[in-house]
């Protein structure tokens, strides 16, 4: 194996050209996207050895792949799968980190490259070190390198050893790297005070600790859905069922604003007779009407209609159905979908869907197309699927919206493997 290994390596160097060995590249990309989660925990060797499926295959779209599972804006995000194969790449392909190692800061962090010490590349990683401290030391616009150098002055007896090491390789005394880690550092705090207005009007700002959760919409909303509205043709047809329970009122502004800015999306989306309304829950389902486009009316108009009862997805239909019947509305101003937003312990679910269905028809209606997104699971990893005829959504993610128009099934791995195919990486060239 190690001698294929030193062909191949030799094939890609001379030639520059990707070689196919019968592997199936989408393939082992998506696999090794699934398996993120166990490799924060697993053998390092098996990191390695699933990475070498795809490196062996297609060399530049592995290294790609490598920065994008990094990547902390634009990607997943993840550290020890990055560092351990820019440790493994550095010893056993060294040609790939010389290409690659000025921009390791760029899609992760600067700690990142302690990954590289006791390999050939240490004395680089300590003149990038260097050339930066006398950069940031010069501006009040640091980087953030200051931040994740290591400090003697640790509990941890490794990151003791290593802000050591470093140190002594910077060739600073105690006393001077001491005061430049606090020189940085002030200079960084003070960087983040200044410009924390500017992030928090960031549309994609989480505002609560879970990652996957919260998207502060608050002074943003109408800029949110115009972006939405630019990227997406079709008129909608989707009643939203506000199902969000009263007793969680001391917990729900996640919940509120998430339903909020879901009504706002459809209100201007919609085209149905129902364009103007929601149905909630208050003592039974009733019709709600949204007066304004305005975010905080709706906010407030949500709050006035929590849930006082249980949910019934039977009494939710029937309610419309009645509406349809008793106004005479035509097919064609008939919700096609409807969404329950709701957050209970369990699933919301329906027993007798046929009959239901039957109901539907024998009135001259097609029954909608029912989903179900449970707010209790934002924790969750984010999926659509689709199981007898019901649409479940869990999690949240922060291109839900797109997700949720198009009505496809989807998860993590998938949305993943989405952003990866869009991203161009260009100046990533092995």
């Amino acid at each position: 194996m190690k001698l294929l290994n030193q062909i191949r390596e030799y094939l890609i160097q001379i030639t520059n050209i990707e070689n196919d060995y019968g592997v199936d590249e989408v393939g082992e990309i998506e696999e090794f996207i699934n398996n993120l989660m166990y490799y924060r925990k697993c053998n390092e060797d098996e990191i390695i050895q699933d990475f070498l499926d795809i490196f062996y295959i297609n060399t530049t779209t592995s290294i790609k792949l490598l920065f994008f599972i990094r990547d902390k804006k634009d990607g997943v995000g993840e550290r020890r799968v990055f560092k351990v194969i820019i440790r493994y790449l550095a010893n056993e392909h060294p040609y790939i980190i010389d290409k690659i190692i000025n921009y390791i800061y760029k899609y992760g962090r600067w700690d990142d490259y302690f990954a590289l010490f006791d390999t050939k590349f240490e004395d680089k990683v300590i003149s990038i070190f260097k050339e930066q401290i006398q950069i940031d030391l010069g501006s009040n616009n640091p980087s953030t390198l200051g931040k994740w150098l290591k400090s003697e002055n640790a509990s941890s007896k490794e990151t003791i050893m290593l802000a050591k090491k470093t140190r002594i390789l910077l060739g600073y005394s105690s006393k001077d790297y001491r005061k430049i880690l606090t020189i940085l550092r002030r200079r960084i705090r003070n960087n983040q005070i200044i410009y924390k207005d500017i992030n928090e009007v960031d549309k994609y700002k989480c505002n609560i600790k879970d990652e996957h959760a919260f998207i502060n919409f608050d002074n943003n909303a109408n800029k949110i859905v115009n972006d939405i509205l630019s990227s997406y043709y079709y008129k909608e047809n989707t009643l939203v069922v506000n199902a969000i329970k009263e007793y969680e009122k001391d917990l729900n502004n996640t919940y509120i604003n998430l339903l909020t800015f879901t009504l706002l999306l459809f209100k201007k989306l919609n085209f149905n007779f129902f364009k103007n309304y929601y149905m909630s829950f208050k003592n039974n389902p009733k019709f709600n009407k949204i007066l304004q486009e305005d975010y905080k009316n709706i906010y407030n108009n949500i709050k006035l209609n929590l849930s006082e009862v249980n949910i019934s997805l039977d009494e939710s239909l029937d309610l419309l159905l009645f509406t349809l019947i008793k106004k005479d509305i035509k097919r064609i101003e008939s919700p096609k979908s409807i969404l329950f937003i709701y957050n209970d312990d369990k699933d919301l679910d329906i027993n007798n869907y046929n009959d239901i269905e039957e109901k539907w028809i024998l009135a001259g209606y097609d029954m909608p197309k029912i989903k179900l997104w449970n707010l209790n699971s934002l924790k969750n990893e984010f999926e659509i699927y689709e199981d007898d005829k019901i649409t479940y959504i869990k999690g949240f993610e922060k291109d839900f919206w797109y997700y949720l128009l198009e009505g496809k099934e989807i998860n993590k791995t998938k949305i993943y493997i989405n952003k990866f195919n869009k991203l161009e990486y260009n100046e990533i060239n092995i």
